[in-house]
């Protein structure tokens, strides 16, 4: 199963649990698959970039698009519930402290990754054009990504949208001052938002765990790792 949208989004089913997030230029698939004889769980993670339709980095869009993401993820969490799949534990079933899970979550969940993302193209695009973009500046923004992107990618293609066509150099560096500005404000209120998410759902994880309920703590075990954007368990340690 497969939701597609006009932001090229979607979060694609395999056997009712895996999904996977497709954004801008980026790729970014998790399939969990459960074997039915051993009950075993296999996982797999792939960050793949290529060329696309380029990065979202006005605000109002990107807000849109980062909307659009938390709803396909609450859609995949249903489908874990319709199919019963959410009963079985999750890829991972201990979690470190709820400070950690918020820090984890930031570096994991993909409505920030996109974010942070075109966060890092808009500040490549101004080095770019105002011509004190090096290897240096790339190196400093690419710390906490995932291998494989590069912001000054991202600033060239954000460069080359037709919007800036006819404008002065003056006038491109106002428009990206003013929309780094918007996407900066959206990153703090999704941070924010995050750290909520995660305290919350990590609350309710802790109670179940105290309990007698398997289903329940499976259940909420299922919520916060989804919470936490699906890391892998080498991501839980510090």
């Amino acid at each position: 199963m497969i939701r597609t949208t006009s932001f090229l989004v979607g979060w694609k089913s395999v056997k009712g649990i895996g999904f996977g997030l497709a954004v801008c230029l980026v790729t970014m698939m998790l399939f969990v698959d459960f074997t039915s004889v051993r009950a075993e769980t296999r996982i797999g993670f792939s960050l793949r970039l290529g060329r696309g339709s380029g990065p979202v980095w006005i605000g109002e869009e990107l807000q849109v698009l980062v909307k659009r993401i938390q709803r396909e993820r609450e859609a995949a969490l249903r489908d874990l519930d319709k199919s019963g799949r959410i009963l079985q534990p999750p890829p991972i079933v201990d979690f470190p402290h709820w400070a950690r899970c918020q820090e984890i979550a930031q570096g994991s969940r993909p409505d920030m990754l996109v974010v942070r993302m075109n966060l890092a193209g808009i500040k490549a695009a101004v080095g770019i054009l105002k011509g004190t973009f090096d290897g240096d500046h790339e190196d400093r923004l690419m710390e906490g990504f995932p291998s494989g992107f590069s912001p000054g990618d991202w600033g060239g293609e954000i460069l080359s949208d037709f919007r800036f066509m006819g404008m002065s150099k003056a006038d491109r560096l106002k428009v990206l001052k003013r929309q780094e500005g918007c996407v900066r404000e959206l990153f703090t209120d999704l941070r924010d938002e995050i750290n909520r998410d995660v305290v919350w759902d990590h609350h309710k994880w802790e109670r179940a765990r105290g309990g007698s309920d398997a289903v329940a703590v499976n259940r909420a075990a299922w919520n916060l790792w989804i919470s936490l954007g699906c890391p892998g368990k080498n991501s839980l340690k510090r």
